[in-house]
C-alpha cells in the first residue's frame, strides 16, 4: 500500500534492525551474490552494511528510529555525505530505509535485483504502447514502483504479449518549479517496470512515444540518488539525452 501502516516495535525494536539485515543478506545469499558483512576498509573507517564487490555496489540498512536527527544523532547531510564519499572510491551506496523493507519488502528485493543484473529480461521492441487510465496506472505504479502512485495527467503503458510490464507518466510542468503556461513543459512523473523484470529499452521506448505524440518544449524529472545512485552519468536520464541540473538540497519525509 501506501506506507502508512504502522511498524510493530516488538517485531522490530528500535534498538535492533539485524533482522532486516538478514532479510537482505539471505536474498543475496539465495542468488549466489557473494559480499562483505560490515565492511571498514573502502570508506576509511565507515562501515557499509553490506558491500558486494563484484558490483562495486554497497548496501546501507537504515533503521528509521537510528537514522533520524532528534534520536540517531544524523545531520541532513550524513547519508549523502557517505554516498558522496563512496562514489568517489567508486562504490554505489544504496540506502535502504527499515519501512520499506517491512512495507514494500517485494519492490525493494525487486529492485536489488535489476541492480544485480537478476531480473528476467524483456526487450521493449517486442512490447506495444498504449495509453492507460488513472486506476490501471495507480494500481502498477503502487505494487511496482517504491514510491507508489503519484497526481499525473499522461500515463503510458508498454504491454507484452497484453501484460502491463513498464509505465511512464507525465504532469505539466507545476508552478513551484517555474513553469510558463505558453510554453509546453512537462514533468517525468514516474517511471516502473513489473517486479523482477527489466524491461531493455523500455524507457527510452516510451519516452520517444510521449515526445512523438505531445511535442514538449521542455521535460524535467527527478531521480532519488538515495537509491539511483550519485553519478549522473550513470542514470537512465544520461543515457537518453537529458542534461545533469544538479542536486537537491537533502530533504526530510516522515513515517
Amino acid at each position: 500500500g501506501s506506507g502508512v501502516l504502522p511498524i510493530c516495535r516488538k517485531c522490530f525494536p528500535v534498538k535492533n534492525n539485524s533482522r532486516l539485515e538478514i532479510k537482505i543478506k539471505d536474498f543475496l545469499t539465495i542468488n549466489n551474490i557473494k559480499f562483505i558483512n560490515g565492511d571498514k576498509k573502502i570508506l576509511n573507517g565507515l562501515e557499509i552494511d553490506i558491500l558486494i564487490p563484484d558490483f562495486n555496489f554497497g548496501i546501507e540498512i537504515n533503521g528509521n528510529y537510528w537514522h533520524t536527527e532528534d534520536y540517531g544523532g544524523k545531520d541532513k547531510k550524513y547519508h549523502i555525505n557517505k554516498t558522496k564519499l563512496a562514489d568517489e572510491k567508486g562504490i554505489k551506496l544504496v540506502h535502504i530505509f527499515e519501512d520499506e523493507i517491512i512495507l514494500k519488502e517485494k519492490i525493494v528485493l525487486s529492485r536489488l535485483k535489476n541492480m544485480l543484473n537478476l531480473s528476467e529480461r524483456i526487450y521493449a521492441r517486442k512490447c506495444q504502447i498504449k495509453l492507460i487510465n488513472k486506476n490501471i496506472s495507480s494500481d502498477f505504479l503502487e505494487n511496482n514502483h517504491i514510491q507508489g502512485n503519484s497526481i499525473d495527467i499522461i500515463r503510458i503503458g508498454l504491454f507484452y504479449e497484453d501484460i502491463l510490464v513498464s509505465v511512464m507518466t507525465f504532469s505539466p510542468k507545476r508552478k513551484a518549479l517555474g513553469a510558463n503556461k505558453s510554453l509546453n513543459e512537462y514533468e517525468l512523473i514516474r517511471f516502473a517496470s513489473k517486479l523482477n523484470i527489466n524491461v531493455v529499452g523500455g524507457f527510452a521506448k516510451l519516452l520517444s512515444h510521449f515526445i512523438k505524440e505531445y511535442h514538449p518544449a521542455k521535460i524535467i524529472s527527478y531521480a532519488d540518488i538515495r537509491w539511483s545512485g550519485i553519478n549522473p552519468n550513470n542514470l537512465v536520464y544520461s543515457k537518453n539525452n537529458f542534461t545533469y541540473m544538479g542536486i537537491t538540497p537533502p530533504n526530510y519525509w516522515y513515517v
